[in-house]
C-alpha cells in the first residue's frame, strides 16, 4: 500500500472540503460545543447508536474486523490495497 493510493482512497471518501471542515470546527470551539460533527457521514454514525441504543454493538459486530475481513477487505481491494 503506497501513500498515493491511500490519499486517493481518502479523497473519494471525504465529503467535506478541508476549509469547510475548519470553519465548522472553529464555530464549534467558539460555541464551546463538546462535540463537533464534520459532514453527513459523521452525523449518521453519531446518530445510529443514539437511536438504536445498546443493540448498536450487536449490529456492528460484523464490521469490527473490517481492516482484514469482510467489507473492509473488499473496499481496500477497490483501491488496490491488499490487506
Amino acid at each position: 500500500m503506497d501513500r498515493e493510493t491511500v490519499r486517493k482512497g481518502f479523497q473519494l471518501m471525504a465529503i467535506t472540503r478541508p476549509d469547510s471542515a475548519a470553519r465548522i470546527i472553529l464555530r464549534g470551539v467558539e460555541k464551546n460545543r463538546p462535540r463537533v460533527l464534520i459532514g453527513p457521514d459523521a452525523r449518521v454514525f453519531d446518530a445510529i447508536p443514539r437511536i438504536i441504543g445498546p443493540r448498536y454493538e450487536d449490529l456492528m459486530a460484523p464490521f469490527y474486523g473490517m481492516g482484514r475481513y469482510g467489507i473492509g477487505k473488499k473496499i481496500a481491494g477497490r483501491f488496490g490495497i491488499e490487506l
